[in-house]
């Protein structure tokens, strides 16, 4: 027991002469100190090294008549340690609401102990930093939270939209926020409905997809769909969510190894939602598998008919699964193999093929001859339609092959 006594009465020493020592790393040292004792802190308080009194501003075991006076300190950031410690009474927190320096409001209005009236008020504030800081104490009323939805600092609505106390209606308004920070807060909130969460899994930015991907709350079908993402950080996220499944996990293995292309892009028992998927990525021939394939969905289709590269939309417009509407874009082509591919189609619509066979001639890449299909053939192509079919399956099997 005296033991015990002995070693207290040598700690207190210790910290008694680190808090008078010349060096005033040491006195700080000593007023950060958690067996500091209020008469010590006091003293610390008044020193005229600036990193002391912050310490003893930011001590949590720090007396609140201490705190108030260093509430009157003249260096900001000793105020900001003292308006971040829980210890400091609503008196000083009231004084400091009202401070030149924003940040010193933002820690205000981020303390536990901030008064209703007072943080409705800094809710308000013109600096956006103290507003959001207001945001995200979970002591302002929902009625003044909901009131800052349309905030003009995206970095207000941003805070908003990452709170957990809004509900599912406001999240689903925050989803077409201009603000991609916004939007990425959006996709990470635990309380998104699938329905939103979906809409911003094809978001044009990838920060926003990556926080799809990493919400617990995304489904199989979302999963499925990031996990061939052109970006990386998409498809690590994937992998990396606790609701993706082993298949899941494997595609975006394949991907990242580079096995996942044109054997998949080009299989007919690819899901149709990872085909999709695949209809943007970055590798042309890649494309170009997935517009060949007549298990691609209708909706990839119509927008590989758009594609930049010439290879790819020829291969939409030899696809016999092409919509109608991809294929009288494509007759407008301004190359003549894809308007002769149109025209060789047994799918394309007669305006379509009339459209593509008084459209060639000017074009490029025209074909030396080609005829129309025999529509009371079955549907069978022409010599010329079936070399052009069988030179592009020769060179995705050369790909898949090595």
């Amino acid at each position: 027991m005296a033991a015990g006594i002995n070693h207290e009465y040598d700690r207190l020493d210790i910290l008694i002469r680190m808090s008078v020592d010349r060096d005033p790393r040491q006195r700080a040292r000593a007023a950060s100190h958690n067996d500091a004792t209020p008469c010590m802190l006091a003293i610390l308080a008044t020193d005229k090294v600036a990193s002391v009194r912050r310490s003893v501003g930011a001590n949590p075991v720090a007396p609140e008549f201490v705190l108030d006076h260093l509430s009157r300190d003249s260096d900001a950031p000793t105020r900001i340690a003292v308006v971040s410690n829980t210890n400091t009474g609503r008196s000083a927190l009231l004084r400091l609401s009202e401070d030149a320096d924003p940040h010193v409001r933002a820690g205000v209005a981020s303390n536990s102990n901030v008064m209703e009236s007072v943080l409705i008020k800094l809710a308000r504030d013109k600096d956006p930093i103290v507003r959001m800081a207001a945001a995200e104490n979970g002591l302002l009323p929902y009625s003044v939270l909901q009131d800052m939805v349309k905030d003009v600092s995206g970095l207000v609505r941003s805070a908003i939209a990452a709170s957990q106390r809004i509900d599912s209606t406001t999240i689903g308004f925050m989803t077409g926020d201009e603000s991609v920070k916004v939007r990425q807060s959006v996709a990470s909130n635990p309380n998104i409905l699938e329905g939103d969460l979906k809409k911003l899994a094809y978001d044009d930015s990838e920060l926003v997809r990556r926080s799809v991907a990493s919400n617990p709350s995304a489904g199989i079908d979302i999963l499925k769909e990031l996990a061939g993402d052109p970006d990386v950080s998409v498809r690590i996220a994937v992998s990396r969510n606790p609701s993706a499944t082993e298949k899941i996990i494997k595609i975006v293995a394949n991907y990242q190894a580079g096995r996942y292309s044109v054997h998949i892009a080009s299989s007919p028992a690819t899901e149709p939602d990872i085909l999709f998927g695949l209809a943007s990525v970055t590798n042309w021939v890649i494309r170009q598998a997935i517009a060949l394939n007549r298990a691609t969905p209708k909706k990839a289709l119509e927008l590989l008919a758009y594609d930049a590269d010439w290879r790819v939309r020829r291969g939409v417009a030899q696809n016999r699964s092409a919509p109608p509407d991809a294929l009288r874009v494509l007759a407008h082509d301004p190359y003549d193999e894809i308007k002769q591919a149109v025209a060789d189609n047994p799918s394309s619509p007669n305006d379509a093929v009339q459209e593509a066979l008084k459209g060639k001639g000017a074009g490029r890449h025209e074909l030396a001859s080609s005829k129309r299909p025999n529509r009371s053939d079955g549907g069978r192509t022409t010599g010329g339609s079936r070399a052009s079919l069988a030179s592009a399956g020769r060179a995705v099997l050369r790909l898949i092959k090595g």
